[in-house]
C-alpha cells in the first residue's frame, strides 16, 4: 500500500532529476514504440517491452561508453517502482504519439 500512496511524489521526483540524456532516450523509445503501435490494445502492453527497454539500454549503455564492466541492476523494491514510473511514462507518450499517428493517417487517406 505504501508504493500506491507515495507513487505520485515518487513520480514527479523521478522525472525531475533525469538528465538531458535520459530525456534523449526516452524521447527515442517513446517515439519508436509509439509509431510501431498499431492497435488501441497495443497501447497498454507495448509500454511495458518499452520500460524493460529502457532499463536494459540505461543497464548497458553507460558501461560501454565508460569502458566499464557491466552490472546487472539489483531486483528489489527501487527498481519495481522505476518500472512503474517508467510504464506510466511510457503509456502517456506512447498514446500521444499514437493518437497523432491515427490522426495523421486519416487526415492523408
Amino acid at each position: 500500500m505504501d508504493i500506491i500512496s507515495s507513487f505520485p511524489t515518487y513520480f514527479f521526483d523521478f522525472a525531475h532529476h533525469l538528465d538531458l540524456y535520459h530525456h534523449i532516450q526516452l524521447g527515442v523509445i517513446a517515439l519508436f514504440f509509439g509509431i510501431a503501435t498499431a492497435t488501441i490494445i497495443g497501447v497498454f502492453v507495448v509500454p511495458v517491452i518499452a520500460a524493460l527497454v529502457y532499463i536494459a539500454a540505461d543497464t548497458v549503455i553507460p558501461p560501454l561508453m565508460h569502458h566499464t564492466t557491466i552490472v546487472m541492476p539489483v531486483f528489489d523494491k527501487a527498481l519495481l517502482k522505476e518500472g512503474i514510473a517508467l510504464y506510466v511514462g511510457f503509456l502517456l507518450a506512447i498514446a500521444v504519439v499514437f493518437v497523432i499517428k491515427k490522426a495523421i493517417l486519416a487526415i492523408s487517406r
